[in-house]
Order: structure tokens, then C-alpha cells, then sequence
């Protein structure tokens, strides 16, 4: 599959603080994670990566992952799937203990021909160009307005593609200028 025909599903958006460790876990859907504020240390499948402000985690079905806050982290939580095929979940999927998670339950995980960075586990930095498309996603799941749902949809597919561009480009020059239109655009 091609990202653009991608057809996003967000099941969860909101903000949320972790002041105690939480996992080790698997969830059977992605998780996208945003910190805003503190720190924690987030092992991902064995490879731990320490948040900061601006930092994004985003992860398919299956991935183990734990947050260890350091001493608190407060973040942007988006409990989602790249695919309408499990629409009919529409509450937050609690995360399972590694023992008590069923592999055939998790949702469908998605292989992107042109942005295979979403077939692993994705950690970016210095990505706080995002943080006002993130809080219009979060925005639009707290109020619920007519047709949330297709405009969330649409402004996360808009966020994966701004996520890729900046993951996949090939000098640093042309991230900071992605990041500079990026921030004006919003």
C-alpha cells in the first residue's frame, strides 16, 4: 500500500500524564506518542529512546514498548489504525501485559511501499512543528463536532505525511526548511 491511500481510523486522542512506569505492554492497535512536557525513557521492541519536549513515537500493533517517566512526562496519546477495518472499536484499547496479549487479536499491520519507516518502530526528534496539527486532532476528539471523525482522519493523514517527508529527507537543509514551511503553514 501507498501512504496516500491510507484511511486512517483514531480510536483515541487526548492528553495525558505518566508519573509511574507503565509497561512493559503491547497494544493491539498503533500508538502515537508526543511529549510536551518532562521526560521519560521509552524502550521500544529493546531500543530505548529518551523523550524530550518535541519527541514523537508512533508504533504498529504488537510492538512491546514501556514508559518510564523521569520523574513525569506529559504527552499527546493517539490510539489509532492506518485502515477503517476495525472502525467498529471506537473506545481506547487499554495496552496488555506481554503475558496477556493474544497475537491474533491485534489489528491488521499496514506495509507502506513508499514509507516503509511505519513498518518499524518510528522515534523522531525536534519534531515540535507537529505540535499544532497534533492539537487540532486532540481538539476535534475532545469536542466532538459534526463529521470529527472525517476531519481527524484527514489531519492525521496529513500529520503521517509530514512525518514521513521529514524522515525521509535527505539533508538537513531541507528538514529545517520542511519544519520552517511547515510551522508558517499553521
Amino acid at each position: 500500500m501507498e501512504l496516500y491511500q491510507c484511511d486512517p481510523f483514531i480510536r483515541f486522542a487526548d492528553k495525558m500524564r505518566f508519573e509511574f512506569q507503565r509497561g512493559p505492554s503491547k497494544t493491539y492497535d498503533c500508538r502515537m506518542i508526543y511529549a510536551l512536557g518532562g521526560s521519560a525513557e521509552v524502550p521500544l521492541e529493546g531500543v530505548c529512546h529518551q523523550t524530550t519536549p518535541g519527541s514523537l513515537v508512533l508504533f504498529q500493533p504488537g510492538t512491546e514498548y514501556t514508559i518510564c517517566p523521569t520523574p513525569h512526562v506529559d504527552v499527546y496519546v493517539f490510539d489509532f489504525d492506518f485502515t477503517q477495518d476495525y472502525s467498529n472499536i471506537q473506545s481506547f484499547m487499554i495496552p496488555c501485559t506481554l503475558s496477556s496479549y493474544i497475537p491474533e487479536q491485534a489489528h491488521q499491520q499496514v506495509s507502506y511501499t513508499d514509507a516503509p519507516l511505519f513498518d518499524a518502530p518510528v522515534f523522531l526528534e525536534n519534531v515540535s512543528f507537529l505540535e499544532q496539527s497534533l492539537r487540532e486532532i486532540v481538539s476535534e476528539f475532545r469536542e466532538k463536532r459534526l463529521m470529527y471523525r472525517g476531519k481527524m482522519s484527514t489531519l492525521f493523514k496529513s500529520l503521517l505525511f509530514d512525518i514521513a517527508r521529514f524522515s525521509l529527507s535527505d539533508s538537513k537543509s531541507d528538514t529545517l526548511v520542511t519544519q520552517i514551511m511547515l510551522y508558517i503553514d499553521s
